[in-house]
């Protein structure tokens, strides 16, 4: 492997000479979903994600992708008949690109299949003219499939951030709901919580919000804190991600709960609403209960199972949650 590319700390620039040039933006967050950052590469994906916290929806695409593509590739193999004629057909196939071990470019590819259509369509759909038009077809597929891959997780729009719910595909429930699951799941991802314990907490917020939030009273609700530590939630303001569990007095023992605080009205909360948002609910058949509200300059975002959300919702004194017209379905 070869050596990160080292830095100049009064530049910030890669030393010439030093190694390979950084990372392309599109590169590193790929990267980042492989957990292959080097240090170096992990400091700059942090200054970028300050900058433009939506990307951390890319990644987690990224990371989805990469799951959903290792489980369908678990299943058992085709049948060695079916496989034996998708090989005849991609050996046929093979006359597309010239003589045997030639290569050839895209527009002489292009051309070729062109004119193998067009063959194709002045003959009948029986032997060898079938393969080719399933060969076609084929190519067709993969061209359009690679164009809407590169649509969802290309290079960022020129416009800027995008809005939650908008860009990638993923909702702004989306992101809390997964990443409540896997900071309690991954233990790479426990690296944020940066703290423990619950007195240093006032300081913590005061330094990554500008000022301490209003704190529902966990503990009346039946839980216990765990940790705390920054998050990057899609949008404009700084954020951090509060994790509490329930101690068994309330509800069931060991409760996984989630307390997202950003800075600033998040998009999905209406400037008249001053009751709490459902954007997704158990019952819905989701996982997780998600409920948003907007207080004292901050929007929290309150992640957990049904039961544990309504005992935290009491305690902070909110109203019947309503249906968010962005909630998830």
């Amino acid at each position: 492997m070869s050596e990160p590319t080292s830095h100049n700390p009064s530049s910030g620039m890669p030393d010439a000479g030093s190694g390979p040039d950084p990372l392309p933006i599109a590169s590193l967050l790929r990267a980042a979903a492989d957990d292959e950052l080097s240090t170096e590469d992990r400091a700059r994906l942090d200054a970028h994600l300050r900058k433009h916290p939506e990307d951390d929806a890319r990644i987690e695409f990224e990371r989805r992708l990469r799951t959903h593509c290792a489980g369908a590739m678990q299943t058992p193999p085709a049948p060695a008949a079916l496989r034996e004629k998708i090989l005849a057909i991609a050996a046929s196939a093979g006359e597309l690109s010239g003589e045997s071990g030639r290569d050839t470019n895209d527009d002489v590819l292009a051309d070729r299949i062109a004119e193998r259509s067009r063959i194709a369509r002045a003959t009948h759909f029986g032997g060898r003219s079938r393969a080719l038009v399933g060969v076609a077809a084929a190519v067709l597929l993969l061209v359009a499939g690679y164009s809407l891959f590169s649509q969802v997780i290309g290079t960022p729009s020129p416009a800027g951030p995008q809005t939650a719910g908008v860009g990638n595909g993923f909702s702004l429930a989306n992101f809390f709901a997964t990443e409540h699951d896997r900071c309690t799941k991954v233990p790479e991802r426990t690296d944020k919580f940066t703290v423990a314990d619950l007195s240093r907490t006032p300081d913590a917020f005061a330094r990554i919000l500008g000022q301490v939030p209003a704190i529902p009273d966990f503990q009346a609700a039946g839980m216990v804190f765990r940790d705390m530590g920054e998050c990057h939630v899609p949008g404009d303001g700084r954020s951090v991600h509060l994790r509490l569990e329930t101690d068994g007095s309330a509800c069931r023992e060991g409760i996984s709960v989630s307390l997202f605080i950003q800075q600033g009205r998040a998009s999905v909360i209406p400037e008249d609403e001053s009751r709490p948002l459902a954007l997704m609910r158990c019952s819905d058949g989701m996982k997780s209960t998600i409920y948003a509200w907007y207080a004292g300059g901050m929007s929290y975002f309150l992640v957990s199972e049904q039961t544990a959300c309504e005992r935290l919702r009491e305690a902070a004194g909110l109203g019947e949650p309503i249906a968010s017209r962005g909630a998830h379905r």
